[in-house]
């Protein structure tokens, strides 16, 4: 189906399928008339979604509490190997404090994620958001990558439904 099909689709509010993202997912970076169309389309469901001529911000910070990670990304320069002299581990007060600092600037939310770190037991990730929560309940939590949620499930020896409900 051509990317004018699909948008039409969209914009008209009709579901669209799978090839239908992955074909829009698709177009290429450097094609600017195909990505104006993206946008001009994004626009009118924004505008028919929310009329109103609003803009809002959250404001939010990232938390890198580990920089431990044994995926080894090509594009990644964060990542330190287990064992790295330059790796690290945040502390729960550390965290807390990055929070705290957050919160008193008007902060909202808090984008908590790191390395797949093959050291860190499961029990790390939910005593940590479990104390967040408790310190700090109003606090919007976006918490760990996909990545980071299937090492938990190596590390832990859990399904991954069980690992998710935790």
């Amino acid at each position: 189906m051509s990317i004018d099909a699909i948008l039409e689709k969209a914009v008209a509010g009709e579901r669209l399928t799978m090839d239908d993202a992955v074909r829009l997912y698709e177009v290429d970076e450097n094609d600017e008339v195909q990505l104006n169309k993206l946008g001009e389309a994004a626009d009118t469901m924004m505008k028919k979604w929310h009329p109103e001529p609003i803009t809002t911000f959250v404001i939010g910070r990232n938390v890198n509490y580990t920089n431990f990670c044994d995926t080894y990304c090509r594009f990644c320069a964060f990542y330190r190997p287990p064992g790295h002299e330059e790796g690290y581990v945040l502390s729960d007060e550390e965290i807390f404090k990055k929070i705290q600092e957050t919160v008193d600037v008007g902060g909202t939310e808090i984008l908590m994620q790191g390395g797949t770190n093959p050291n860190l037991e499961f029990s790390y990730y939910t005593d940590l958001l479990r104390n967040i929560k408790q310190r700090f309940p109003d606090i919007t939590m976006h918490s760990f990558s996909p990545a980071e949620i299937y090492k938990m499930m190596e590390v832990s020896g859990l399904a991954l439904k069980k690992c998710y409900k935790n």
